[in-house]
């Protein structure tokens, strides 16, 4: 599926069922189509914390941090 709908849906249900390492594609896809979605940057760095990969993990996290800070603003 091309839509970000599916895609964003796809992560969800893989990180549901705890497939987080098939997760990242799909995230990762929804954030090329929509780079400025807060929620799908959380969920990248909380996916990737949980991995273990908790270099990966700061960038998304921090920016998702940063765009609710700002927005509070």
């Amino acid at each position: 599926p091309g839509h970000f709908e599916s895609r964003h849906g796809m992560a969800a249900a893989l990180t549901r069922l705890g497939r987080l390492e098939a997760s990242l594609s799909f995230l990762r896809a929804c954030l090329s189509r929509r780079p400025d979605d807060t929620e799908v940057r959380f969920q990248l760095g909380r996916n990737l914390s949980a991995l273990g990969r908790l270099d990966e993990a700061r960038a998304p996290i921090e920016a998702s941090v940063a765009a609710l800070d700002s927005a509070d603003a």
